[in-house]
């Protein structure tokens, strides 16, 4: 059983946000849905901007729906798979022991078995997912063992294109640590920001590694937003 940790580095508030509203690019929303699955404060936040959103639905007029609906709504059922993957445990059973969170278990498979692993800088590799690259996400994972250290060349998965200051790591296995914060499991931390995996580190660091699109990028109003809030 794995210890129990709460993040203490989170995505920003903006960013939380437009994630309740599905305003996130799909690579970005499966990051920050990764993060939710490991953070219970986040989770919170989430569901009450979710509370916000749907009363602010339920005070607008009701409109009428398109003579198309229905049928837009029986294909796409039709084209669902037969047999779903299932994410949660029932009846009781438990979980089998990961490091990935659930929703991301259909892409890379419970302990990782559809990862692709290419060695990268000295005691690093990156994951490529054959299925996040087939939907163009830029998504990547990296694994990293005791003693590495960072540079901006470490910072280059295998996905184009890339944005160094935008980029971001979720940590979900191990540890890393800047020269004044430790991140744990859970924790988001900017590319920006060079890290180490601290010594000694019993098992490696394992990371979801995210760069956003265009429409993913904070404007100058969602970044002052962020001040605010804080992230």
């Amino acid at each position: 059983m794995k210890a129990i940790h709460s993040p203490t580095h989170h995505p920003a508030c903006d960013t939380l946000v437009r994630f309740a509203a599905g305003r996130l690019g799909a690579a970005m929303q499966l990051f920050v849905a990764s993060h939710l699955a490991l953070c219970p404060r986040c989770r919170h936040h989430v569901g009450g901007y979710e509370a916000d959103a749907g009363a602010g639905l339920e005070a607008l007029p009701p409109l009428p729906l398109p003579t198309t609906c229905l049928s837009g709504v029986l294909r796409k059922i039709a084209l669902m798979p037969e047999k779903p993957v299932r994410m949660a445990a029932t009846g009781g059973e438990s979980l089998p022991e990961s490091p990935y969170p659930p929703l991301l278990w259909p892409s890379v498979g419970v302990q990782g078995a559809a990862i692709a692993w290419a060695a990268a800088q000295q005691n690093s590799a990156w994951g490529v997912v054959p299925a996040w690259q087939a939907q163009g996400l830029a998504l990547a994972l990296l694994r990293v063992e005791a003693g590495w250290q960072a540079n901006r060349q470490a910072f280059s998965p295998p996905f184009q294109p890339f944005s160094l200051p935008q980029s971001q790591l979720l940590l979900l296995e191990g540890s890393l640590a800047t020269a004044t914060q430790p991140y744990q499991r859970g924790d988001v931390m900017r590319t920006r920001q060079l890290c180490r995996s601290p010594r000694p580190n019993p098992i490696p660091a394992l990371c979801l590694v995210v760069t956003p699109l265009a429409a993913d990028v904070p404007t100058l109003l969602q970044r002052l937003m962020n001040l605010v809030c804080g992230d």
